[in-house]
Parts: C-alpha cells; sequence; structure tokens
C-alpha cells in the first residue's frame, strides 16, 4: 500500500468514527496513523540491536458542555474507542472556558517532508549507518569506547472532526547519534554528535568525526577564573538556554507560569534578536500542512527584532483569549490528546564571521543538561561540556563550571549573532556571544 492510499484508509476511518457521534450533543475528533520503524544500536562498537515493526491506532476526543473525554483504540476497534471517549466526556466536568473544536479549513502545501530512500531502508542498512558513523568517529587510537545509533521511519496521519476539519499527511524521518569517550592513562574526554532530517542526505563522516573531535579536545579538563566574562553558546546550547526560554506555551502564560506573561509588546531582546515558530519549513522535521487538531500549519514570529510577539496557541487556548490559534497543537502518538508543542524554530543569522575571535577571556558552552526557570526565567546551570577562550582561541575543556544569569538579562546582553547558523533536530540557529554573565568554576 503507498503512502497515499494509506492515508484515504486512514481517514475513512475517521470519517467512520464521526459517523457514531450524536452532533446534537457532542463535539468530535478522530485522529488514526500507521507507522514503520528500524532502528539499529551499538553498545562498545558491537552491535546490541537491530529491529524493525509497525504500530498503528485511533485517538478520540469527545466534547460535552466543554468536558472532555479520551479514548485510544486499535484500528480494528473504533466504535470501542468511540463509546469509551463519549462515556469519559459525561462523568467529566463541564468547563466553561472550552468553546469549540477549529472549523475546517484550507492547508497549505508543504515541501521536503517525504524521502522515497528513508521509507525504503532495511534493517541491515540501517545496522549499516550505526556501524559508519562510529567507524568514523574513531579519529584517534585514543578513542577507546564508541557508541552509536541509527534508525528511520515513515507514517501517515489523518484528523477529522465534527465541523468538517479533513486532513491527511505522510512523513518520512531518519535519525543519527554517537558517544564517545577518549582514554590516555587516567584522563579521558567525551564527545557526541546527533544528526536527525526528514530526508537522506546525512554526511556520516562529519557526524562521525565531530564526536571523535569533541571527545579529544574534552581531555584534560581544567578550571577557569570565576567571575564575569563573555559568555558563547553553541547552537546546541542556544537550544537549551534560550529557545526554551522564550518559547512559551498560551496555557503557561494564561496561568502566569511564565517569567514572559503579560510581556507581549515589549522590547525583552536586542534589536538583532529574532526568533520564528515555523510549522512551514522546507523539510522541517516538526513541518506538516495542519496540527494536532488540523488547524492550518504557519510561520509565528515570538520574538522578533528584540520583542516579544506571541505566545503558542492551541485552539483551546486562543478561543480562551479570542484570538487564534498558531497551530501548535502536537501529539506524542495515537494515545495523548494534543498538547501545545513548538514546531520547527529558526533564530534568525547575525552579521559575525567569528563570534570567538574578539573575546579575550571567556566560555564556549556547547552543551549544558539543564534549562531556565519557566516560572522565573532565572538560569542556573552547569556547564556539561564546554571550554576556555583565551584571546580568541578554544583552549583546555572546563572542569566543574558553572554559570548563572537572568534570561531577560541574557537577550538584552546579547553582543554577538554568527552569521552561520546550524540545525539540531527542530531548531536552526547561529553561535551567540553574550557579555558579563557569571561564571563559576573549581576543582
Amino acid at each position: 500500500m503507498t503512502h497515499t492510499e494509506r492515508e484515504a484508509t486512514l481517514l475513512e476511518i475517521c470519517t467512520r468514527a464521526l459517523a457514531l457521534v450524536d452532533t446534537s450533543i457532542y463535539q468530535g475528533e478522530a485522529f488514526a496513523t500507521h507507522s514503520n520503524s528500524v532502528s539499529a544500536e551499538l553498545e562498545k562498537g558491537k552491535i546490541k540491536s537491530s529491529q524493525s515493526g509497525f504500530e498503528s491506532g485511533i485517538g478520540i476526543r469527545i466534547f460535552k458542555d466543554g468536558s472532555m473525554g479520551y479514548a485510544h483504540a486499535s484500528l480494528e476497534r473504533v466504535e470501542f474507542a468511540v463509546k469509551q471517549a463519549i462515556s469519559a466526556s459525561r462523568a467529566g466536568r463541564p468547563d466553561k472556558d472550552f468553546k469549540s473544536l477549529p472549523p475546517a479549513e484550507r492547508y497549505p502545501i508543504v515541501s521536503g517532508t517525504w524521502d522515497n530512500t528513508i521509507a525504503s531502508l532495511d534493517v541491515s542498512t540501517v545496522a549499516q549507518l550505526a556501524i559508519d558513523v562510529a567507524d568514523a568517529s574513531r579519529i584517534d587510537k585514543r578513542i577507546e569506547i564508541v557508541n552509536s545509533g541509527a534508525s528511520v521511519g515513515r507514517w501517515s496521519d489523518a484528523i477529522a472532526n465534527t465541523f468538517g476539519v479533513s486532513g491527511t499527511d505522510s512523513g518520512t524521518q531518519a535519525a543519527l547519534d554517537v558517544d564517545v569517550i577518549a582514554h590516555k592513562g587516567e584522563d579521558s574526554g567525551n564527545g557526541f554528535e546527533y544528526a536527525a532530517s526528514r530526508r537522506f542526505d546525512f554526511d556520516v563522516d562529519s557526524v562521525g568525526s565531530a564526536a571523535g573531535e569533541m571527545a579529544l579536545r574534552s581531555m584534560n579538563p581544567q578550571p577557569v577564573q570565576s567571575g564575569k566574562m563573555p559568555v558563547v553558546l553553541d547552537p546546541l546550547a542556544v537550544g537549551s538556554i534560550i529557545a526554551a526560554a522564550v518559547t512559551v506555551s498560551a496555557e503557561d502564560a494564561q496561568r502566569d507560569r511564565s517569567f514572559l506573561t503579560g510581556k507581549i509588546g515589549e522590547h525583552i531582546a536586542v534589536s538583532e534578536f529574532t526568533i520564528v515558530d515555523d510549522g512551514l519549513l522546507s523539510g522541517g522535521l516538526e513541518t506538516s500542512p495542519f496540527d494536532a487538531e488540523g488547524v492550518p500549519s504557519q510561520r509565528t514570529p515570538l520574538v522578533e527584532r528584540g520583542v516579544l510577539r506571541s505566545y503558542l496557541y492551541d485552539s483551546y487556548t486562543a478561543n480562551k483569549e479570542g484570538t487564534l490559534s498558531t497551530g501548535n497543537a502536537s501529539r506524542g502518538d495515537f494515545r495523548q490528546p494534543p498538547s501545545i508543542s513548538p514546531t520547527n524554530l529558526v533564530i534568525a543569522s547575525g552579521a559575525e564571521a567569528n563570534v570567538i575571535e574578539d573575546v579575550g577571556h571567556g566560555i564556549y558552552i556547547r552543551a549544558t543538561g539543564d534549562r531556565p526557570n519557566p516560572s522565573t526565567g532565572e538560569f542556573s546551570g552547569m556547564v556539561y561540556a564546554g571550554y576556555a577562550i583565551e584571546d580568541g582561541e578554544l583552549e583546555h575543556a572546563l572542569k566543574q563550571t558553572n554559570i548563572g544569569i537572568d534570561v531577560l538579562d541574557l537577550l538584552q546582553q546579547i553582543e554577538g549573532i554568527s552569521r552561520e547558523v546550524k540545525t539540531y533536530f527542530s531548531l536552526t540557529t547561529p553561535t551567540v556571544r553574550i557579555r558579563d554573565v557569571s561564571v563559576a568554576s573549581s576543582g
């Protein structure tokens, strides 16, 4: 069955489910999906697992006086799922803030989301990808332990509701990851790299060698002198510190759970900073014609030239506020009702060819396992992977180093944005330099 034929089958199942709903009493939504995946994992350079499989199912949302009932089932048990969802909606508490499921609208055309090569890959080919990226990381005899993985997937979705929403979509995705350790005597260093794409366009050698180079550079970590100094954020760190802080769901803003509540229209960052949520981005990992409620995807400026322009809305939060959904309803799978999530985040590039060269004494952060406090905007985090900067050059790896800053201060202290950008999963961003960040280092 082609993916186009599968889309038609899934939509027919959704339509059949909604035919069981009394629309004089209830509002209803049906979401059906079918996916195939292939994956392989290496541990210490040896194949640990390789497998392929498929999953399909349907999720039903039913509303009665704003009370939601949700149920899921296999595609063969549609009637059961509808009955369960109706029963749950009748037993729930009415919600005065619920207005309506979204109406039918025309969907935009998206590109770069399906690749026939990915759709045809088998287990042996995917396992070879995991082996190849591991081999590419062994750029030096000091690299001793290599774990890696590769996965590909294809899926088809359909959604319909009792207000005429009717949509189908299919997509593919491939991903690589590699994690290595370099050893020499008692000294060691970790390195890692990731890649993900809707198309089969990986440079496997570059992914592997980047992890190997990082492991070698991370050996012999040392502390730096504590104090306030410039901090340069690698694109990976920009995601966890900056992008995570400024992509605020309308639900959090409405419940006053965000430090950006009430700041729409305010200048929260330097004028050079712009970030957009782009559900239409060609080839984006989260690109689709519509969101998890059937609302057309769109391009939404979140911060534009330093000014906070929008939160992320689904239909519920948009109706509550008397505005329009931004198309940011999202599902993990058919077992879960939608929740608010960003699509593809894009931070505008800057003018600098090299954001490090003007730093006399500072640090470069590749990754941190911490995120800002979404309620207060405070950030205090350990540098999981990073390096000292001396006279415009990356020097030794960092040991036991933390940074601390308020995100609103951070956004106003951006002083350098690179011309070059990099994409990590669903974020495309330049490297960013921030002045006067508190850095504490010991050990």
